[in-house]
């Protein structure tokens, strides 16, 4: 990956594949639903699912293989998951259980069918984040968290295809929001305790379409703050300089919405300054040196 001093950079989009199916009496039971898992590359935060034979882990994941994802699947505009009547949405919940992930009912997939999967995944545990799903797309509602250890990079996935054969469906898991990272430049002996973003977006809505491609956030305010700190010195990474942990916000244009950047340090220096330019774009990894 290239990048530039205070220059936004692209990251890698993850995938996540998954088997999706409907019960139909006329369908044998080896096209009942089966799963797989695989990620993409990228750099941030988390524990994810590595795509290998010996079910590995690694840490460039985003989802732990631990934590349940959830999927609706969609036959034309009737769910497929009904099992949940308490559930406008019809959704499932995906768990790894013995080296698959598997879901607690069966389904099959329907003869000669089309079916269109939304899922998500890595939810913060907060009642002001939610997803909504219909058989026209999911729309993620997210309030960010202040404290950059509670924020967590959430998954919006996709697949849409016809169960041939035992076909899996391959859910295609992607980033609504941005990551930004702070690196150290040459600071001799001086250790930072503290970096504060102040001016963010807030809140915000941003939905994902029928075609699977997440369009644009509607941001309530840009009002928010955020924020990492250590009394002794925030951890500083010996190969990538990188410093903390990276902070998992709403994509949001900076030229419109001045965010100010503030950082102290071991020795009682405080730094401030504003970053008014550029925009942080969903599905994007963004890198600064200090």
């Amino acid at each position: 990956m290239k990048h530039n001093t205070i220059v936004i950079l692209t990251a890698a989009a993850a995938a996540l594949a998954l088997c999706g199916c409907q019960r139909d009496s006329l369908i044998p039971a080896d096209s009942s639903i089966r799963y797989e898992v695989s990620i993409a590359d990228i750099a941030t935060k988390g524990t994810l699912v590595n795509n290998n034979d010996n079910n590995d882990y690694s840490d460039i994941a985003l989802v732990s293989a631990l934590s349940p994802f959830y999927v609706a699947a969609y036959n034309g505009t009737s769910p497929v998951f009904t099992t949940s009547s308490l559930d406008p949405a019809n959704v499932e919940t995906v768990k790894y259980t013995s080296g698959s992930w598997t879901m607690q009912n069966t389904y099959f997939w329907p003869q000669s069918t089309v079916l269109k999967f939304f899922a998500y995944g890595n939810l913060p545990e907060d009642e002001n984040t939610s997803v909504e799903i219909t058989y026209a797309g999911q729309t993620l509602t997210h309030a960010m968290l202040s404290d950059v250890a509670d924020q967590k990079d959430i998954l919006l996935g996709y697949y849409q295809g016809r169960g041939v054969n035992g076909s899996t469906a391959k859910i295609r898991f992607q980033h609504p929001l941005t990551s930004v990272f702070f690196k150290v430049g040459d600071m001799e002996d001086e250790v930072i305790t503290s970096i504060t973003l102040s001016g963010l977006g807030a809140s915000g809505t941003v939905t994902m379409d029928t075609d699977g491609i997440i369009g644009d956030w509607d941001v309530d305010d840009y009002n928010a703050k955020s924020s990492q700190s250590d009394d002794e010195g925030l951890d500083v990474d010996e190969t990538t300089n990188v410093i903390g942990d990276p902070f998992i916000l709403i994509p949001q244009d900076l030229a419109t919405n001045k965010v100010k950047l503030k950082v102290k340090y071991l020795s009682g220096i405080t730094l401030e300054t504003t970053i008014g330019s550029g925009e942080w774009k969903s599905q994007r990894t963004n890198w600064y040196t200090l």
